[in-house]
């Protein structure tokens, strides 16, 4: 709800604390993923890279994978220069 409606601060916190607080839990990938597009948003690529690939690693839910190799594609869309595949697959 907090992303959604603008208040990307309070957002990243939430997304944050839970992620440290429940990293193991069910829902840490889609934490990750929701902390991802929030940086993505306010433009900070490395932050919301980082993000991203965490959720991925975290052998998330088929539509929460879909949205985060798709946040990655276009954080690669941004770069002057190419990023790194991601080592697992993509499609």
């Amino acid at each position: 709800w907090l992303a959604t409606h603008g208040h990307d601060d309070a957002a990243l916190i939430v997304y944050r604390r839970f992620i440290r607080d429940h990293g193991r839990e069910p829902g840490a990938a889609e934490a990750q993923l929701g902390a991802g597009l929030v940086e993505l948003r306010r433009g900070q690529l490395a932050p919301a890279y980082q993000h991203l690939r965490a959720s991925l690693e975290r052998d998330p839910a088929p539509a929460t994978r879909a949205r985060a190799i798709e946040a990655l594609r276009a954080i690669a869309g941004q770069q002057k220069y190419p990023m790194p595949r991601y080592e697992g697959r993509m499609d």
